[in-house]
């Protein structure tokens, strides 16, 4: 009875969540102008109030903001299997003459909200940031907004991750001596 027991044990294993590689997301792949939806990296991104830009002040050739409307702005990064946010560069919009301004992302697991970090536009030039509340927090669904309608920030690229379940190897060396117990049981 112990060794099904251990068997069982050793067969629900304990799981650990790694990332399995980065994904850029940089609109690169996007035509300048309006921008709703498209799907980059094997993400989908949804967009409201929003543009792929072209602004001077960010580092790649197009960026993620909201034109030159002074409108409130959404990114919606979606797909069905867990990923971490690891990093994004804002910087200030061209089109914006003012400064300051933040930018909130938040993170769910399906509807249910995880975590949320709050980014400083830059006062010049682009800038790196990582997250705080959200490091490490496997999600399905990441909000960006843009949270005022006077400043326009712009995000030149975000980093995700793709999390995969893998076993650990105390889990693994336990499933394998439960099954060569139970091996040994029956030849007895």
């Amino acid at each position: 009875m112990r060794m099904i027991l251990l068997v069982a044990v050793a067969a629900i294993g304990l799981v650990a969540a790694r990332p399995a590689g980065a994904t850029v997301i940089n609109f690169e792949v996007f035509p300048l102008g309006g921008f709703s939806f498209g799907n980059e990296g094997g993400f989908s991104l949804l967009g409201s109030g929003s543009s792929v830009i072209l602004p001077a002040s960010i580092t790649g050739s197009h960026s993620f903001g909201a034109g030159s409307a002074f409108q409130p702005v959404l990114l919606e990064i979606l797909r069905p299997a867990p990923f971490t946010f690891d990093e994004f560069v804002i910087g200030r919009n061209p089109y914006s003459n003012v400064v300051g301004g933040t930018v909130t992302v938040r993170g769910y697991s399906f509807d249910s909200l995880l975590a949320t970090d709050v980014f400083q536009t830059p006062l010049l030039g682009p800038a790196l940031y990582v997250p705080t509340n959200l490091s490490g927090i496997a999600v399905n669904r990441l909000a960006v907004f843009f949270n005022s309608t006077s400043v326009l920030p712009a995000v030149d690229h975000i980093v995700l991750s793709n999390i995969v379940a893998t076993p650990e190897p105390a889990s693994a060396a336990l499933l394998v001596a439960g099954v060569l117990g139970l091996i040994a049981r029956r030849r007895l």
